[in-house]
């Protein structure tokens, strides 16, 4: 029986949120701030044209993180991206994740969610791995990167 899991971290950004979303809507410019690639330098990925708005895809593949891409499935703007994540390779797995935005003073407090269900071997495999804790420090690490992006830009 399949095992629903959630993982959420937030970070809040000193720009404004419009400032915020046309950087995360611009697949682009996630290279700028996606942690999984200081993982693996190597990594090769596509973005397709156009790189924002719903339908748009980030494609990976990388010997250390597989492969699988990501597809925007709902856009709305200044608030929340709404996407499929799907791991091809090594396991064939999938999540939804929800990239929210609200405004915060003059900033911006950003949340990276990501949901899904898995089967036993996969939830004994994240427990005894502490998977999950690794994927809250690498979105904590991609949301401090996009922090510094952002308000450096």
């Amino acid at each position: 029986m399949p095992k629903p899991y959630k993982i959420e971290v937030k970070q809040t950004i000193n720009a404004p949120i419009a400032k915020v979303f046309g950087i995360i809507n611009d697949l682009n410019q996630f290279e700028h701030w996606n942690p999984f690639l200081a993982m693996d330098p190597a990594t090769q990925y596509v973005v397709s044209n156009p790189a924002g708005g719903v339908g748009a895809t980030y494609t990976y593949e990388s010997k250390k993180l597989g492969k699988g891409n990501m597809l925007f499935t709902g856009v709305y703007d200044n608030s929340v991206i709404l996407m499929d994540m799907n791991f091809t390779a090594p396991n064939n797995e999938t999540a939804k994740v929800e990239w929210r935005l609200t405004r915060e003073g003059e900033g911006t407090e950003f949340s990276w969610i990501m949901t899904g269900e898995r089967g036993f071997f996969m939830t004994l495999m994240v427990k005894v791995l502490g998977m999950d804790k690794m994927m809250n420090k690498h979105f904590a690490d991609g949301l401090l990167k996009l922090k510094a992006y952002a308000e450096a830009a």
